[in-house]
């Protein structure tokens, strides 16, 4: 479905394709596979202990294995096959009319393939989780999902794993594009997040559209980052995980918007921030 010459679906880092160019497609491919009342699966890929290779060679390194882990994708894989970048060292594999048995072989085939090699140097391990439309979800959102939860199960089970997901977990979700009887509730945030200075927590049980809330909200706002993250129950219990996930990752995507940022930053708020985000003190220094 790529069409030449759009460059602007493309990660100008590794020459996968992009967000973007996610967004666009999957929309596409889900509405062809329901006519045809057909398949595909995806592949959740994360890189295993990445951030070593980050924080003791620098970003420079990082950026190599990156480039050079999706070079050895597009060597064992299908033409067919779609390699997304979808942030950081998280990839999507999207596998057209490809069942998850099948996906389970592609997979494997992966992860046996990347433990004879080096990418750039390094040995790389890669974690695995998998889902398989419609089987695992009729739409992109709970499709992602339970790619996302069979990759938390493939990391529990140790690095170089593959999750699938369990027939048990496949819960009906309601469809909706928008909120019935929730305009209180947006109001009320929308005007919450205009203030300056403020943040806030929305929490309440599973399913209950905590997500959509604030997407809608979101869509009604300029000038505003949105970071959106997985929180697994494994790191519950541990104060500012997902702070510093955040922060990680602007940092990693938006360095220059995030040292305007911290200029605008007095010194005792750095202090702060620094001992949560010890990246600080290098900008500090640079």
């Amino acid at each position: 479905m790529f069409i030449d010459g759009q460059e602007v679906y493309l990660d100008e880092l590794t020459g996968a394709k992009n967000r973007r160019y996610l967004n666009t497609f999957i929309k596409e491919e889900i509405k062809k596979y329901k006519r045809y009342n057909q398949f595909f699966s995806i592949l959740l890929l994360d890189l295993d202990d990445f951030k070593v290779i980050n924080d003791i060679h620098g970003h420079l390194e990082g950026d190599k294995v990156l480039k050079g882990f999706v070079d050895f994708l597009q060597r064992i894989l299908r033409e067919s096959d779609e390699i997304i970048r979808y942030g950081g060292d998280e990839f999507i594999v999207f596998l057209p009319n490809t069942d998850r048995d099948h996906a389970i072989l592609v997979a494997q085939k992966i992860l046996d393939k990347i433990k004879s090699i080096k990418i750039e140097g390094y040995k790389i391990g890669v974690s695995i989780g998998i889902a398989e439309f419609p089987r695992d979800g009729k739409d992109w959102d709970a499709l992602f999902r339970k790619a996302d939860h069979s990759l938390y199960m493939a990391k529990r089970k140790g690095k170089g794993q593959v999750g699938v997901p369990e027939e048990e977990e496949v819960l009906p979700v309601i469809p909706a594009k928008r909120f019935v009887d929730r305009t209180e509730d947006k109001k009320w945030l929308l005007e919450a997040l205009k203030r300056e200075g403020k943040f806030y927590l929305i929490r309440g049980s599973a399913g209950i559209g905590k997500t959509r809330l604030v997407k809608e909200t979101y869509e009604n706002l300029d000038n505003i980052v949105f970071l959106r993250g997985a929180a697994h129950s494994a790191l519950s219990s541990i104060p500012f995980v997902p702070f510093r996930e955040i922060l990680t990752y602007f940092y990693n995507t938006r360095r220059i918007l995030f040292k305007e940022i911290l200029v605008s930053l007095t010194d005792s708020e750095k202090k702060v921030l620094s001992r949560l985000f010890p990246q600080l003190n290098e900008e500090g220094e640079g």
